[in-house]
């Protein structure tokens, strides 16, 4: 994350330092959603998810910095951040995490992904596993 980020903005450049210094690329930050959302915006939707999945503490606050910094351009022009705007309903109302276990448990799993609602963390596994979710 390191390359693509700086002290000024928790926001993320589309290119690194690097390859920006190596070719003739404009370091820009995209953060304003259209017909696909902005790579800011889904980096701050990942950044949650797997906060949630790895109990992440730090790439959770990273997210939240991340919607925080965008928050006056959300209010201003809220047509132009709808992506921005998930992610902040995903901040307010939470990630469910259900973990199912087993020998039915990839099965029990798509079950429960046609019934649970957005912002719910499906784990299932055939055997123990180490992983912290």
């Amino acid at each position: 994350m390191e390359a693509f980020t700086d002290e000024a903005s928790p926001l993320f450049w589309y290119v690194s330092q690097d390859v920006a210094s190596r070719s003739s690329m404009v370091r820009v930050k995209e953060v304003t959603d259209g017909v696909e959302p902005s790579a800011n915006a889904v980096m701050a939707e990942v950044l949650t998810l797997l906060g949630h999945y790895f109990e992440e503490d730090k790439w959770l606050d990273y997210a939240s910095r991340m919607l925080l910094a965008m928050k006056s351009r959300m209010l201003a022009y809220p047509s132009a951040h709808a992506h921005w705007a998930k992610v902040a309903l995903m901040q307010v109302v939470g990630v469910t995490t259900l973990i199912t276990t087993g020998p039915s448990a990839l099965s029990f799993a798509e079950t429960l992904r046609r019934k649970t609602g957005p912002f719910t963390l499906l784990a299932a596994t055939l055997k123990n596993e180490t992983l912290p979710v």
